[in-house]
C-alpha cells in the first residue's frame, strides 16, 4: 500500500465517522421534535375527548342504558363518563411518562415563539425587531 492509498483510506474512515456523528445528532434532534409532537398529539386527544364528553352529556339521558364496546357490559351515563375519564387519566399518565413528570421539557408552551399561528409569529418577530432598533 502506498502513501496515497493509505491517505485515501484514512480520509474515507474519517468521513464515515463524521457522517455517523452527524446522523446521531440529526436523530437526537428528531427525537426532541418527536417529544413535542407526542405531547401535542396527547393534548389534542384530551381536548377531543373532553368535546366528546360534552356531546355525550347533552345527547344521552341520565337513565339511558349503554353498552360498553370493549367489555359488552351494560352501563348508564355515569358509568360511561367514568370510562371516558379513565381514558383521560391514562393519557395524563402517558404525558407524565414522556416528560418525566415535566422534568424533560421546559418552556415548551411558555415560549412566546411556540405559537401555531403564523401571523402571531410575524407580529412577535416585528415587535422584537422594533425593540432591538430602539434600544
Amino acid at each position: 500500500m502506498n502513501w496515497e492509498e493509505l491517505n485515501n483510506s484514512f480520509n474515507h474512515f474519517k468521513k464515515n465517522k463524521q457522517r455517523k456523528r452527524k446522523k446521531e445528532y440529526v436523530e437526537e434532534e428528531k427525537k426532541e421534535e418527536h417529544i413535542t409532537k407526542q405531547i401535542n398529539n396527547l393534548l389534542d386527544e384530551i381536548i377531543n375527548i373532553r368535546a366528546e364528553i360534552k356531546r355525550m352529556d347533552s345527547e344521552i339521558a341520565d337513565d339511558q342504558v349503554l353498552n360498553n364496546v370493549t367489555t359488552g357490559e351494560q352501563t348508564n351515563k355515569e358509568g360511561a363518563m367514568k370510562v371516558v375519564e379513565d381514558m383521560i387519566d391514562r393519557i395524563k399518565l402517558e404525558l407524565n411518562r414522556i416528560t418525566n413528570d415535566g422534568k424533560n421539557v421546559k418552556d415548551i408552551f411558555t415560549n412566546k415563539f411556540y405559537v401555531n399561528d403564523m401571523m402571531q409569529d410575524k407580529e412577535i418577530a416585528q415587535q422584537n425587531k422594533y425593540k432591538e432598533n430602539n434600544d
